[in-house]
C-alpha cells in the first residue's frame, strides 16, 4: 500500500525551505524592482499585475493598490493590483 501524501512530504519539505529561502533574500522585491525599471525604461506609467490574493499582501508592501473585485484565474482567486510609476 502507498500513501499518495506521505510519498510527498519530501518534495513538500523541499519546496518550503525553497520558498522561505527566497522569501529571506527578498528576491521577489527585487524581481519586482527590476521590472519596474525596465517598464519605465520603456515609457510606462503604471503596472497592473493579476495578484493571487494570497500575494497581495507582498504587492501592498511595494506599492501596488487593489482594484475591482477578486476574480477567479485558473481556478485561484486573484485580483487586479495597480501601482503608479
Amino acid at each position: 500500500m502507498k500513501f499518495e501524501c506521505y510519498d510527498r512530504l519530501p518534495e513538500a519539505a523541499a519546496a518550503l525551505r525553497q520558498e522561505v529561502f527566497i522569501k529571506e533574500q527578498g528576491f521577489g522585491k527585487k524581481l519586482m524592482e527590476y521590472a519596474e525599471d525596465r517598464i519605465r525604461q520603456l515609457g510606462g506609467k503604471s503596472v497592473t499585475v493579476h495578484a493571487q490574493v494570497q500575494a497581495a499582501e507582498f504587492y501592498g508592501k511595494t506599492g501596488y493598490k487593489k482594484q475591482g473585485e477578486v476574480f477567479d484565474e485558473e481556478d485561484c482567486p486573484h485580483i487586479f493590483m495597480t501601482k503608479p510609476l
